[in-house]
Parts: structure tokens; C-alpha cells; sequence
């Protein structure tokens, strides 16, 4: 096994990463400009992934060589994650997969950078999973990509068990960061899948249950659990007990019982984080950035999740509201490196009409929309210019009324202080702007 990753490196783990940074390096110039063309359409089996290129961030489309040979691929692939290991620099790598994968063998960047640090430390897996989170995240492949690429490892998963006897707490570490506000729990069946034959599904599923549990807390996964409306039955063999699984793997907080108010894992309480802002749960979120950002579903599929699973007067609170919002605006932001970024106006106005609906000209709502885009930008560093985008388009949809916005701008709330200074100094122009709406208003009179 290697050595922790904090340890000193000696003078051969030294080479290897100068070996690793040599090689990441070759992979744009060693990628002709023509590379950079989609690849055959005619095609048969690439046309699902170029189909998706279309729906890519500008700058994510992928740009590698189509017709990389295979050993290739494994090898730059190896090299990537081995620099990324070596100097976490997610921006920089994500760059490097885009110049290094092509649509039709991406998937295969996904397996490789799977099984290059299943057997490694828990950092090196931590921060692969963190790095196939953000390939998701921007868009650079699909959840059907990376399905494809994690079950390519998963065929062989009898043979890894007997090679790594804990190959399945393995896995777990490497895709459970995708469930804490990515993906829907409701993804494991999909994940799974691949296993169900040979018996192992379920034993994957608990690994990640009791790692999120770890995270969130028992009660908040099994909230998420309950709402991705799964049970063991879809895991296990035909005819198995459920219960003695379930305690026999670590995870009998899956079984009966009505579970507590959803926690945030730290000890605050559930909706509001230790500093005082409020917070959403974290099944409801995963859930909702599952339905708008991972699966583009439009808004009567969402209202229709949103009725079955809420009653009415949660659609109300803060945490909900704040979800809604910070899933459909970070849906339509793109990042473009350099602190720069591109909001999407038409994707976000696909969701005018499910915004309206919970926001409803409620100035309280409202004001909550508000602290939930501050929160959102604050968390992406606050690109130049973002935030009056979004301040712009939510006045122009009419979501959010000049009083929610003044209040937001007086608001001297102890608990949404964090990221405010910065936010009050950007969006300068726009309040600007609206003084001098209603001085032009006033002059009508």
C-alpha cells in the first residue's frame, strides 16, 4: 500500500511525480489541433456522446483524440490522477481531462481513474471521488458516462474482492461524496446494478449508507433513503433478510421506525448550520440538484416529486425555498476558470414557472431567495459579475420585488453576514439602477 499521502516522499515516489508532471504535460501537445474535432457520426456507437457535446459548457467540450489507442488512454489517465494526487489542483486538472478525453472513450477515463486508486490510501480515493464529482458537476460527461465507467469496474468485482477484501468500503469512499449534494440516493439502484448478480449490491449500498451516515448523520440518510423510496428488496437476493443484513452490515438505522428531524451532522440543529444561517437538508437538496441539474427534468416532473414528497407548509420554510433556488441557479452558471463565469439566462428561465409557483410574491420568501444566491456565489468565490446576472434575471422574470431586494441590501442579519460585504460591493450598479427606476417613477408622478 502506499504511504500516506502527508508522509515525506522519497527519492523514487519523487520521480514518480516529476514522471507524472512530464506526462500531463504531453497530453495537449501531443493532441493535434484536428483532434479536437467531434468524432465520427456515423458512428453508431459514439452518437449518444456527441449528442451531449451540444449540452456542454463552453471550454468543457471534450477535445482528445478519438482515436487514442486504448493502452494510451490508461496511461495518460494514470499519469492525470497521479498529478492531481500529487498537487490537488481541481481546475487544472479538470482542463487536462477535457484536452485528453474524447466522447466516445471518456468512460474509460472514468474506470482508470477508478481503479488507479482503489487499493491506494483514503486520500488518494477522497480526492479521485472529488475530481469525478466536479467532472460531473461541470458538465464535462454525463451520469450515463460515468455509469458506464464505474460499472466497467464493477463486471469484475468477485475478482477484486479476492485481490482487496475491502474492495466495496473501497468504492464506497470513492463515489458517496457524489450522494452529499449531487446526486439522489435513488442513483445507487443504477450504480448497483452490475452487482445484483453476483450477490453484492447490497454490500456496496450499506458501505455507502454508513459512510454518508458518518457525514449527515444516521437520521439524515435515513430521510434520504426514505424519500429515493428504496428498500433492501432492490439490493438484495431474492428471499434474503433484510433485517439481519441490514444489522449484520452497520446500517439497522435503515429498518422501521419513524426517523428524527434531519441532521446536519455537525450537532446543529437541522435547517440551520452552527454560525446561525439557515441551512436546507441534505436529502432535499441532493434530491432537487438531482432532478434540475443532473437530470435537466423539467418543472411539472419536479412539482410532481415536490407534492408527493413535501407537504405544503415545508414548501414555505426557508430551507426549501433556499434549495429551490441555489439548484436552479447553479444549474445555469458556468464556470470559465480565471474567476470569471456565464450565466445561462435561458436555462434558468426554463424554471421560471417552478420558482414562481414556491416563491408565490412572497417578500419573505423572496428576501430567503435572496440570502440563498449571496450563499451560492459566496460558496463559488464570488465570480466577477455573477451575482447581478442573477439579480437581473430574477427581477426580470419578476420573482423577486424591489422591496425583497432593499430589504436584503439593509439587512443586518448576524447569521447571513458571511459573504455579504463582498456581495453588497458587486451588485452596486444594480441597486444603482433601481434608484434610478424609481427617481424616473417619481418624476411621473
Amino acid at each position: 500500500m502506499p504511504s500516506s499521502m502527508g508522509a515525506r516522499k522519497t527519492p523514487s515516489q519523487s520521480r514518480e511525480r516529476d514522471a507524472a508532471l512530464a506526462a500531463v504535460k504531453n497530453i495537449t501537445s501531443s493532441n493535434a489541433p484536428s483532434s479536437a474535432a467531434a468524432p465520427n457520426a456515423s458512428a453508431p456507437s459514439h452518437e449518444p456522446e456527441a449528442r451531449e457535446e451540444k449540452s456542454r459548457e463552453p471550454g468543457m467540450a471534450l477535445r482528445g483524440p478519438a482515436n487514442m489507442d486504448e493502452d494510451m488512454l490508461i496511461a495518460r489517465t494514470e499519469a492525470l490522477v497521479a498529478q492531481f494526487l500529487c498537487n490537488s489542483d481541481l481546475q487544472d486538472a479538470v482542463q487536462n481531462v477535457v484536452e485528453l478525453a474524447s466522447p466516445g472513450n471518456v468512460h474509460q477515463f472514468v474506470s482508470t481513474a477508478i481503479t488507479h486508486t482503489l487499493d491506494r490510501n483514503t486520500e488518494a480515493r477522497r480526492l479521485t471521488g472529488q475530481l469525478l464529482k466536479e467532472l460531473l458537476k461541470r458538465k464535462v460527461f454525463s451520469l450515463d458516462v460515468f455509469t458506464k465507467g464505474l460499472h466497467e469496474v464493477l463486471a469484475f468485482g468477485e475478482d477484486m474482492e479476492l485481490d482487496i477484501p475491502k474492495v466495496w468500503e473501497y468504492v464506497a469512499e470513492l463515489v458517496s461524496p457524489l450522494f452529499l449534494d449531487l446526486l439522489a440516493l435513488q442513483y445507487l439502484r443504477d450504480a448497483t446494478e452490475p452487482l445484483r448478480v453476483i450477490g453484492r449490491a447490497g454490500r456496496l449500498a450499506a458501505c455507502v449508507l454508513a459512510f454518508l451516515a458518518k457525514t449527515l448523520g444516521e437520521s439524515a440518510v435515513v430521510n434520504m433513503w426514505r424519500t429515493a423510496g428504496l428498500q433492501w428488496s432492490h439490493f438484495l437476493k431474492p428471499g434474503e433478510d433484510a433485517e439481519a443484513f441490514a444489522k449484520a452490515n452497520g446500517v439497522a438505522f435503515t429498518l422501521g421506525g419513524v426517523p428524527a428531524t434531519p441532521s446536519t451532522g455537525s450537532g446543529a440543529p437541522a435547517g440551520r448550520t452552527e454560525g446561525g444561517s439557515v441551512a436546507p437538508p441534505p436529502e432535499l437538496e441532493s434530491q432537487l440538484n438531482f432532478l434540475i441539474r443532473t437530470k435537466g427534468a423539467p418543472s411539472p416532473t419536479i412539482i410532481e416529486w415536490i407534492e408527493s414528497n413535501l407537504g405544503d407548509a415545508q414548501t414555505k420554510k426557508p430551507p426549501f425555498i433556499r434549495a429551490l433556488v441555489t439548484a436552479v441557479a447553479e444549474n445555469a452558471i458556468t464556470l470559465l476558470g480565471d474567476g470569471n463565469a456565464e450565466l445561462k439566462e435561458d436555462l434558468m428561465k426554463t424554471y421560471t414557472d417552478l420558482l414562481q409557483k414556491y416563491l408565490n410574491h412572497d417578500e419573505e420568501r423572496e428576501l430567503q431567495a435572496l440570502y440563498a444566491l449571496q450563499a451560492l456565489v459566496n460558496r463559488l468565490e464570488h465570480p466577477k459579475g455573477i451575482l447581478v446576472h442573477l439579480f437581473n434575471a430574477f427581477y426580470d422574470c419578476d420573482l423577486i420585488s424591489e422591496d425583497a431586494f432593499h430589504r436584503w441590501s439593509r439587512s443586518e442579519d448576524l447569521a447571513e453576514q458571511e459573504g455579504k460585504g463582498v456581495a453588497i460591493k458587486s451588485t452596486t450598479s444594480f441597486f444603482t439602477w433601481l434608484a434610478e427606476i424609481d427617481a424616473e417613477s417619481g418624476d411621473d408622478n
